[in-house]
């Protein structure tokens, strides 16, 4: 006697037995109840279940990042060992993994072949257009066990959990400070070599950190910016322009109040005549 075992939504396959006789079988499938996926193993459901919950059972020993499975875990590690076997043979770039060469290869060959059906932006893998997609539909599937907080991307997870950790794995090679995340230890970098690499384009002012150029722009030339201003981009809008008259006008005014009129120079008429027109009041 055949018995026949039913499973939501999975496909049957129909057999020939001895005799003649015909029977059903369900091909094994497993239902996540988050979001309807279909997986051929157990395991397999095990591990994307994490994505939905955030468990990371497997933690790196060098530097406590924890993995939804082992085999995340065992390519992670490569990080650390600085094992890059797998070299484009174009730049000669190496990577950890034969997966990344391949990725790697498409920047330089210009292919994109995932295209968003909302947007039609184009990109080069599809791990990069699921993210994207995202963006539309508002999907935040990483979610912090310690607070419920979710985020669109497994790296945002990732840097949030050392708000709860404390762990600060990036450390200064100079000072030993240590910090939470890589682009807080570059910052962090510019404060030993001295370098002041983003200049103000209304002055001749220079510094260490774009925060410190945006603080400069909105107090000194009153100029409100979210981006940093390229050195080399002219501020040729309404705004950078009014702001470049209000310092003008508070130099005159500070000149005024200390009483020093007859030395006093207007910044428009030196920077005029440092051009080569002649300007009289």
């Amino acid at each position: 006697m055949w018995h026949q075992t039913k499973h939501v939504d999975a496909p049957s396959l129909e057999l020939v037995g001895a005799g003649g006789n015909h029977f059903s079988v369900q091909k094994s499938k497993h239902l996540c109840t988050q979001c309807g996926k279909h997986f051929e193993s157990r395991s397999a459901l095990t591990i994307h279940s994490r994505t939905h919950s955030g468990e990371r059972p497997y933690e790196c020993t060098v530097c406590d990042k924890r993995f939804a499975c082992h085999g995340q875990l065992v390519r992670h590690g490569k990080i650390h060992s600085g094992e890059k076997p797998f070299q484009c043979s174009t730049c000669g770039k190496s990577f950890g993994r034969s997966e990344h060469l391949r990725v790697h290869m498409k920047f330089h060959s210009g292919e994109k072949e995932y295209q968003c059906s909302v947007c039609k932006k184009r990109f080069t893998t599809n791990s990069e257009l699921i993210v994207h997609s995202r963006s539309h539909t508002g999907e935040k599937p990483y979610k912090c066990l310690e607070c419920g907080r979710c985020f669109g991307r497994s790296g945002e997870l990732d840097r949030h959990l050392s708000v709860h950790t404390g762990a600060k794995p990036y450390e200064c090679t100079v000072c030993k400070k240590r910090f939470t995340r890589p682009g807080s230890l570059s910052r962090h970098g510019i404060v030993h070599t001295g370098a002041k690499p983003f200049h103000c384009s209304l002055c001749a002012d220079v510094f260490s950190q774009s925060t410190y150029l945006k603080k400069h722009l909105k107090i000194v030339h009153g100029v409100e910016t979210r981006k940093y201003v390229p050195e080399d981009v002219a501020p040729d809008n309404t705004e950078s322009t009014i702001g470049m008259l209000s310092c003008m006008l508070f130099s005159f005014l500070l000149h005024m109040i200390g009483g020093d009129w007859e030395n006093y120079k207007c910044p428009l008429q030196e920077i005029l005549s440092s051009i080569g027109h002649l300007v009289s009041y």
